[in-house]
């Protein structure tokens, strides 16, 4: 049973931790528990299963595209792949059948251009279902920098997004895209090509690596080196090992013995430490003859070797063990915390528990013991509170590691939404940040807040309550899941034969209409835009894309508008008007989706958030966060109590 909701939980967990609004909640079972599965929403659908057959459900709950399919993925790019007798296609949101299912295996849809299988040949679709290359291949890579390696009669070639082989296959092996230039292998060394199959360096390593920091490692005879996006070997090939650059050094192995060199190959920390880790703040661990200190990038010992272990820095401060003790030292070497503890955690960020004799007590950054010795147990801070034990019992402390909630519970939990559940002689309830017992321990079971309720069980049966302890939904099903995104599963039956169902919190689709004057190079306009409230009421605008270009245009942050299937900007662009701009398709607050469509800039995707709200004909309209399409375009935004919303575009 808990294995296959554990599945059904992962599946459409997309939590949304928001906090808590102040009035009553409604929820309405928007879909009755009759499917096996309900998988997760992207771009609007989920896939559910019923009977063996797969279909399509939307966040209002109705089935949009029938239970038909043996397989059905989640949507990517406007289109999911689907299964049928054995054979794979992909349909749209309509459930129309874009692809026929044909194909022995199928590639995640993508924007341009998706890999198919077919007689065990791989070939490109793009979305129309269009064969753009044919099924020729044996074996074929995903796309990198706009190529893709590609195998036919055991000979590896590269082709770009429009099929065409740009580099033959010729070559007996192709790996990494660096930068402009592409690893291949011929007659077992190997070299780079420039993206036209020009050799830009000869075959003559013995293997390459992945790039860091504009440099890319290469091995021959044994010994590794790097070379610049030129081809260039800046750094001979005469190390044994060599790691990635970090911080602009990288560490080098010789004769058995590590050490640093910089960008152009010069070693800035001999090969003398026996070990070491990359640098972090500005040091780095080093180990000489079994003990563990630091240096700086100049090879200075900032602190001596002579700790058993120490780890990297961070928030200037790192731990280090001495003789099977642990303490904590700054940047300086001096030890904070002295090598006393006989275990370590981070609770706060300004507060370590430290353990010793089997208790845990609290200690600050400059080492001062804020509790003594007397906790069994501590656990990471939620919402500002950490869980502790003493002598069986649970409560909290807070940052200063004052026991605010006393240790009296049998059991408690992280904070979630201002409450956290605990439990009392086997029942369940829920504090506030206080301490004060909000929701009396009443429940057999409980889980945490999200979006303003939390699932309980209480003889047997499970339901929803809100912050206020009031019961949302009766309590009747066999499991209830947390809600995310406006939704949450529920359960019925036993495991094996049971259903899932879903229910919806009313309202939370709702967009919010209101009137926005901004302040645009300084000159005002008004423009209408819509809200989406999170659960304590607080808005977030979304502005739409026509306006706002039409508002831009003429400015050095104009760009213009169309539409393909994406929504597509180009950037100083003027923009091109269709009449719609500056004007209200509708009146009052509307529901709202999330968009599915691509947003590209300049030909490439952006990953912006934006909802779609539709006129009463179906027609959508597509709006975005300003302060996102000033960030993506090149323009400020700002706000202030007596201007409003401010656009500097200069």
């Amino acid at each position: 049973m808990k294995k296959r909701l554990l599945t059904l939980a992962l599946a459409l967990s997309l939590v949304c931790a928001l906090a808590v609004p102040a009035a009553a909640i409604s929820v309405t079972e928007i879909v009755p528990c009759k499917y096996d599965y309900i998988l997760g929403f992207t771009e609007g659908l989920s896939p559910v299963q019923r009977d063996g057959r797969y279909g399509y459900i939307d966040r209002t709950g109705r089935e949009v595209i029938p239970c038909k399919y043996d397989e059905a993925e989640y949507f990517s790019a406007g289109l999911a792949k689907v299964q049928l007798c054995g054979r794979y296609g992909f349909i749209d949101r309509t459930g129309k059948e874009v692809v026929a299912c044909k194909y022995d295996g199928a590639d995640f849809p993508s924007y341009t251009l998706t890999w198919v299988r077919l007689n065990g040949k791989y070939g490109l679709i793009d979305q129309t279902g269009r064969e753009v290359v044919p099924c020729r291949y044996d074996w074929a890579h995903s796309f990198s920098e706009g190529l893709a390696a590609v195998q036919r009669d055991g000979r590896w070639g590269y082709i770009d997004q429009t099929g065409q082989e740009v580099i033959p296959c010729k070559y007996d092996a192709a790996s990494l895209i660096f930068d402009d230039l592409v690893a291949v292998q011929m007659n077992g060394k190997w070299g780079y090509i420039d993206k036209t199959g020009q050799e830009v360096v000869p075959c003559k390593y013995d293997a390459t690596y992945y790039a860091s920091e504009g440099l890319a490692q290469v091995e021959r005879d044994g010994k590794c080196g790097y070379i610049d996006q030129t081809g260039k070997e800046v750094v001979p090939c005469k190390y044994d090992a060599m790691d990635f650059f970090f911080e602009d050094l990288s560490m080098v192995k010789l004769n058995d013995k590590w050490g640093y060199i910089d960008r152009t190959g010069k070693e800035v920390v001999p090969c003398k430490y026996d070990w070491e880790r990359p640098f972090s703040e500005g040091l780095a661990v080093v180990v000489l003859d079994g003990k563990w200190g630091y240096i700086d990038k100049t090879g200075q010992e900032i602190v001596p070797c002579r700790y058993d272990t120490t780890y990297s820095f961070s928030n200037g401060l790192a731990w280090v063990e001495l003789d099977g003790k642990c303490g904590c030292i700054d940047k300086t070497g001096r030890e904070v915390v002295p090598c006393k503890y006989d275990a370590a955690a981070i609770i706060f960020d300004d507060l370590a528990a430290m353990k010793l004799n089997g208790k845990w007590s609290f200690v600050d950054r400059t080492g001062q013991e804020v509790t003594p010795c007397k906790y069994d147990a501590t656990y990471n801070a939620s919402e500002g509170l950490a869980q502790v034990e003493r002598d069986g019992k649970s409560g909290y402390i807070d940052q200063t590691g004052q026991e605010v909630i006393p240790c009296k519970y049998d059991a408690a939990y992280p904070f979630s939404e201002g409450l956290a559940a605990v439990e009392l002689d086997g029942k369940y309830g829920y504090v506030d940040q206080t301490g004060q017992e909000v929701i009396p321990c009443r429940y057999d079971a409980a889980y945490s807040f999200s979006e303003g309720l939390a699932a309980v069980e209480r003889d047997g049966k499970w339901g929803y309550i809100d912050r206020a302890g009031r019961e949302v939904t009766p309590y009747k099903y066999g499991y209830a899941f947390s809600f995310s995104d406006g939704l949450a599963m529920v359960f019925v039956g036993e495991e094996e034969t049971g259903k899932v169902g879903l229910l919806a919190i009313d309202g939370y689709y709702t967009a919010y209409a209101s009137t926005q004057t901004v302040l645009a190079d300084g000159a005002a306009v008004e423009l209408q835009c819509y809200a989406r409230k999170d659960a304590q009421g607080y808005p977030t605008n979304y502005f739409r894309l026509r306006d706002v270009a039409s508002v831009l245009n003429g400015s050095a942050a104009q760009f213009d508008v169309g539409w393909d299937g994406a929504v597509n900007i180009e950037t100083g662009k003027a923009y091109s008007p269709n009449g719609s701009e500056l004007q209200t398709p509708f009146r009052g607050d509307r529901r709202y989706e999330f968009a599915s469509a691509a947003t590209r800039i300049d030909g490439e995707v952006a990953w912006l958030e934006a909802i779609v709200l539709r006129d009463d004909a179906g027609g959508g309209y597509t709006y975005y966060k300003l302060r996102d399409l000033g960030e993506a375009l090149g323009f400020r935004v700002d706000w202030s109590a007596e201007q409003g919303i401010l656009i500097e575009t200069k």
